[in-house]
């Protein structure tokens, strides 16, 4: 589509988390960069409205299951007709994702069918995305799905999640609207489990996108954490599949080796699913002495973890299973300039592998990862310049926009 069209960003399922935050965010980058094109950015009202990027009730959500629970919150609410309303600039929830397109009005609006209706007649809005609930034909969306894990890890999930997952997604490609996702890996696997019609869906591609000020050094930021020894990062949530065990087992490694470096841990240390897990890996540090190597953060500011980062030798991604490309600590560490290790799974092998700044280890092999880990130490680390991250974040931010549309377009097309 040539003319000028109005895009809006139903944002309320994606206020959850750090990772959710930052994806939206991306989308935003990737639609703002056809200027000719207004985004309607539609937030919760009132009391749902976000907070420290993390709104009141996404984190009750998040005690009960962050994963499920936030995808699966239930279908659109169908009793409340409030009327949406237009929400004011002001300087506080949501500058976060304003950085990202400071052209971009905001709506409070509820998300129920006759809302998203009346928003799309009295706002002449030509699609709606990213949805993960179904909704009436008569509204042009593209959908949303991040990955197939409970297939390929279902003891990590109850049946019962599982089958409302697979029910939600078949509904979502029998609509017959366009599906964006993470990756191809994804994609693949919804062809595989879901028998899609492959035409239906558009992969994302990687895209490491940072603004200008984060390439900017804050030492200010990082100097609270005391960190003086060299040091690796890992920055996950603590779920199951991360596989932090694996780190844990390598720093026993890096300790048997005397090698004189730390491992720093950031994110909430939370696993709704095991929470054992968590008691697990903090025995495994008391029992091998680990508290010369390893340091548990927990959650952070993203702009101090992102400083962290910067001055890391390396950033470790030891998952089992991502929905899109090294996560979002890949997608960071790239964006940076800063040197990677990630776990050799399918879905890591669509980074940009390179033997000197961003290299896979065996998943779940702590000996290859401390290989690895020392590799990098003993190689000085000749970083990309302001320049290079500027003109990769440009062309990251140009493959984004295009598939974004072309997904966009496939909707509006199906609208009439």
């Amino acid at each position: 589509m040539t003319r000028p069209i109005r895009v809006a960003l139903l944002a309320h399922e994606f206020l959850i988390n750090i990772g959710a935050n930052d994806f939206l965010k991306n989308i935003i980058r990737g639609l703002a960069l056809r200027e000719q094109n207004e985004i309607i950015f539609l937030c919760p009202r009132g009391e749902n409205r976000i907070e420290h990027q993390v709104p009141t009730a996404a984190k009750a959500a998040l005690k009960k299951n962050p994963i499920v629970e936030a995808l699966l919150r239930g279908i659109l609410r169908q009793a409340r007709q409030a009327r949406a309303k237009v929400v004011k600039p002001d300087p506080g929830p949501y500058d976060f994702y304003r950085d990202a397109c400071p052209r971009m009005r905001f709506i409070e609006t509820d998300l129920d069918v006759e809302s998203l209706r009346r928003l799309k007649i009295e706002h002449q809005i030509d699609v709606f995305l990213p949805s993960i609930h179904i909704l009436p034909k008569d509204i042009p969306y593209v959908t949303y799905w991040p990955d197939c894990q409970p297939k390929h890890y279902p003891e990590f999930f109850d049946d019962e999640s599982q089958r409302v997952r697979d029910e939600r997604i078949n509904g979502l490609f029998a609509t017959g609207k366009p599906m964006i996702i993470n990756s191809r890996d994804a994609k693949s696997d919804m062809v595989r489990f879901y028998d899609a019609n492959p035409d239906q869906i558009f992969e994302l591609p990687f895209a490491p996108i940072i603004e200008f000020d984060r390439l900017t050094p804050h030492p200010e930021l990082a100097r609270p954490y005391g960190l003086t020894k060299p040091y690796f990062m890992v920055c996950n949530q603590f779920w199951v599949h991360k596989s932090i065990e694996t780190v844990i087992e390598a720093a026993v490694i890096v300790k048997q080796r005397q090698m004189n470096v730390e491992i720093v841990f950031t994110g909430k240390m939370q696993e709704p699913r095991r929470p054992q897990y968590i008691t697990m890996l903090r025995q495994m540090v008391i029992d091998n002495d680990l508290g010369d190597v390893v340091r548990f953060l927990d959650y952070i500011p993203k702009n101090d973890q992102l400083e962290l980062m910067r001055s890391a030798i390396a950033v470790i991604q030891p998952t089992l299973f991502e929905g899109g490309p090294g996560g979002g600590s890949i997608y960071d560490a790239v964006s940076l300039g800063v040197r990677a290790i990630a776990s050799d799974i399918p879905i890591n092998h669509e980074l940009p592998l390179d033997p000197e700044r961003l290299v896979l280890f065996k998943k779940r092999n702590a000996k290859d990862l401390v290989d690895k880990m020392q590799k990098m130490m003993a190689s000085p680390n000749r970083g990309p310049s302001f320049e290079d991250l500027y003109q990769q974040s440009k062309a990251s931010a140009g493959k984004l926009s295009t598939r974004l549309y072309q997904a966009i377009d496939y909707a509006i097309a199906q609208d009439g």
